[in-house]
């Protein structure tokens, strides 16, 4: 998403202080767009839900909402990356024209999948037909919206990204104490109102990206070939989803609640590592905005270097430059996660706890450690994007497969001693993160010895050179 971000950069630096708001909020939805709008539109409906003149299941409804979220980052990841990289590959070439049918082929396939073992699963959970349909479409929907946002980033339109998901929560808000007035369903009233909001945002960003790209359909050219060239992408991206998700699925079933028949939940950890999923909103939104554009930048200018062979002086001072660039940019991200976490865990139990009951009540103590653990984990994965940047896929799937076995052996085996939940997403992910800092450190200070052994590779006549 550096083209989008260099648009950004390029308005908080020179534009009015309008442009820069609106610029900084676009930020804000683009970086974390799906999650955010999933995760705010639920704080924002839980007090509604507790005005209507009937009693709704917000357990069930929260559940099966969380599911899905859950169920579209886990099953979508492998192809998000692999679709992400396929993407800069056709804006390199400057093929875009077969973007938007790249888009339709995506989305079709990515939908139908995920539809059918959505629907399958909330079938097992035993849920009437009516909430299965109205899952699978909500199912849909965020899956739509994790596509269009891959794509847009290459349109640097970003006001329009971030006014479809403002439509989309606003809908939400609106549209369910209207239908719930006269449909009296304690499920399937608010899940309709939610679904509407969110399939509001899909199919507006849809819109645009097939407004935005041309109407030529052609089939990806080299899509196959892509996908076995780089498919450690799929690797890493289901590690990275499964280790955001792993402590949740074993704390839902070892110690929280039975909802129906598979739904299990854990209100307070899963508040808690919501929450902490929106603290870490600043450091996503500055690595869009800063980080990208300031590693791409020299990164560019040093392998252009290479390229064309440039002299060892100005190639080691390129490299010097980019060295300096990445640990400037870690200590940036460093200090705006350190400020986002002790803001948030300062004030957000104050925020939550005004419509929460004493069961559920949220204490600096439940919510700290929940919230370093998703803190450092998103830093981590940060970190771990600019090591591919440097071609280093290989490192990564390590990297990610280890911090996924780390989470889910750590979280089980601590729990069963009986230590506080989110003491093992700590430890792995606070592991991690300084296994992937030192990592980076190390490449960037070395790169022209990584970038010369991958063209020895693929060329093994340079060797001679």
């Amino acid at each position: 998403m550096a083209g989008i971000g260099f648009k950004i950069n390029e308005v908080l630096r020179a534009g009015s202080a309008s442009d820069r708001a609106v610029a900084s909020g676009a930020a804000v939805f683009i970086s974390a767009g799906p999650a955010l709008s999933v995760i705010l539109t639920l704080f924002m409906i839980a007090p509604i839900l507790k005005t209507l003149d009937f009693q709704t299941n917000e357990s069930l409804l929260f559940a099966i909402i969380t599911y899905c979220f859950m169920a579209s980052m886990i099953l979508f990841a492998p192809v998000e990356l692999l679709s992400v990289r396929y993407l800069a590959d056709i804006i390199y070439v400057k093929n875009e024209r077969i973007l938007g049918s790249f888009f339709v082929l995506l989305t079709a396939a990515s939908c139908f999948f995920c539809s059918i073992l959505i629907a399958t699963f909330f079938w097992l959970c035993d849920l009437n037909w009516q909430a299965i349909c109205l899952i699978t479409v909500l199912m849909n929907a965020i899956i739509i919206a994790r596509i269009s946002i891959i794509f847009l980033s290459a349109s640097k339109s970003f006001l329009r990204i971030s006014v479809g998901f403002v439509y989309g929560m606003l809908v939400s808000v609106i549209v369910i104490p209207v239908i719930c007035s006269f449909w009296k369903d304690p499920l399937l009233g608010p899940l309709t109102g939610f679904t509407i909001g969110q399939s509001v945002t899909a199919l507006y960003l849809a819109r645009i990206v097939i407004d935005y790209f041309q109407d030529e359909w052609f089939w990806p050219p080299k899509l196959l070939s892509q996908i076995k060239r780089f498919r450690l992408y799929a690797l890493i991206g289901l590690s990275g989803s499964l280790t955001l998700w792993v402590d949740k699925i074993i704390y839902w079933f070892t110690e929280g609640i039975q909802i129906k028949g598979y739904l299990y939940s854990n209100p307070v950890y899963d508040t808690a590592i919501m929450l902490g999923y929106l603290q870490t909103i600043p450091l996503l939104s500055f690595f869009l905005v800063k980080v990208e554009t300031n590693v791409f930048l020299p990164l560019r200018r040093y392998l252009a270097l290479l390229e064309h062979q440039g002299t060892y002086f100005l190639i080691d001072n390129e490299r010097k430059d980019l060295d300096a660039s990445v640990k400037n940019c870690l200590v940036s991200m460093s200090g705006v996660l350190c400020i986002s976490m002790i803001y948030g865990i300062a004030i957000f139990p104050t925020i939550i706890n005004v419509n929460s009951d004493d069961g559920s009540r949220l204490t600096i103590e439940t919510l700290i450690l929940p919230s370093l653990a998703v803190g450092l984990n998103v830093y981590a994965l940060l970190i771990q994007t600019i090591l591919l940047y440097f071609n280093q896929s290989k490192v990564v799937a390590i990297l990610a497969c280890s911090h996924f076995l780390l989470n889910a052996s750590l979280t089980i085996g601590l729990s069963w001693f009986g230590y506080p939940m989110g003491i093992g997403y700590l430890v792995s992910s606070g592991l991690i993160s300084i296994i992937s800092t030192l990592l980076v450190l190390y490449v960037s200070k070395h790169l022209t010895f990584f970038v010369m052994s991958e063209y020895i590779k693929t060329d093994p006549n340079i060797a001679g050179m």
